[in-house]
């Protein structure tokens, strides 16, 4: 199947769990209880902080569906175990790594880290099994 496709529609899902995740009450106060932190950027255009998310996470998605692509031979065969390998590879590779650089190197407040973990670790299940499904 087309990348460009399948990467369009693995963003509509990453982005579906963030609104998902982020309407949870708990998460919802801390998210903007952390608004007003001076580590987290204020976008004047709600839109604006739109568009670059979704270009940021489109972008994010056709190169995670290419990498599966490659290394999709390498997976175990069961359809279920191939989603999780993948997940555990992008959990491991980019949702950990970035989430301890973040904590290490910027103020960026614990908790909302906590929830933007949360909510990559989820997405990368579910974009894996979209490109289980489709690739």
């Amino acid at each position: 199947m087309n990348f460009i496709f399948v990467a369009f529609l693995a963003t509509l899902i990453w982005m579906i769990t963030g609104i998902i995740i982020y309407l949870y009450p708990p998460f919802k106060r801390i998210s903007q209880q952390a608004e007003k932190e001076p580590s987290v950027k204020k976008w004047n255009n709600p839109k604006h902080y739109l568009v670059a998310e979704f270009i940021y996470i489109f972008i994010q998605c056709f190169l995670l569906a290419w990498v599966f692509s490659i290394v999709k031979v390498s997976l175990p065969a069961d359809l279920f175990m191939q989603a999780v390998s993948f997940a555990l590879i992008i959990i491991a590779i980019k949702v950990i790594t970035r989430t301890l650089n973040m904590f290490i190197h910027t103020t960026y407040p614990g908790k909302l880290l906590f929830i933007e973990f949360i909510y990559n670790v989820f997405a990368s299940f579910w974009v894996s099994v979209l490109f289980v499904l489709l690739i």
